[in-house]
């Protein structure tokens, strides 16, 4: 499998997540007590998987190559679109962390609507993100890369893929998932 179909491949597990966490917002907003256990898993899985796991082989390997080779419309692309919006991620990933750890001491309505608004909004974003990436910035990438550049990048995806801790997170984190999507 190349580079494109893993990042692409992984792109289809967070879309799998992304339905679960709208759930989980949607029984809280029918009325349910959230089960904040289960968002601290959601935002684990936002941080490790989605932004550590998946973001970093963007930055460290395509995008990377990306800036070096295919000159200004992919630095302008890539800095200031796929770059940011990872950094956004982060945000709102941070941010239902901390309206989590609020509202496990005080419960309050206004930290809820933090939980649910931070949460919608990283659904949101990583929704358009991941259209971009498959529809734009992959193809982008695969038209102005040569083809030895593809390959190098392809070998070192390779490389890192078949490192033990990194079959080893890929797997929890499926693993969580399915776990998560069987609850909602």
């Amino acid at each position: 499998m190349n580079t494109i179909e893993i990042l692409m491949q992984e792109h289809e597990r967070i879309r799998e997540f992304i339905k679960v966490v709208r759930k989980a917002c949607c029984r809280v907003l029918e009325g349910e007590k959230p089960d904040t256990a289960d968002f601290r898993d959601m935002a684990r899985f936002m941080s490790r998987y989605a932004d550590n796991h998946h973001h970093k082989k963007e930055e460290d390997i395509l995008y990377k190559k990306m800036m070096e080779e295919c000159g200004p419309a992919a630095e302008q692309l890539i800095r200031s679109g796929m770059l940011v919006e990872h950094d956004m991620g982060r945000f709102h990933r941070k941010e239902l962390e901390e309206a989590l750890n609020r509202y496990d001491k005080t419960a309050s309505t206004e930290d809820l609507l933090e939980i649910v608004v931070n949460a919608g909004q990283w659904c949101d974003l990583l929704t358009r993100h991941v259209d971009k990436e498959d529809q734009v910035v992959y193809p982008f990438g695969k038209r102005a890369l040569r083809p030895e550049s593809m390959a190098a990048v392809d070998r070192i995806m390779e490389e890192h893929e078949a490192l033990k801790e990194v079959r080893e997170e890929d797997r929890q984190y499926l693993s969580l998932l399915k776990e998560l999507e069987k609850k909602y």
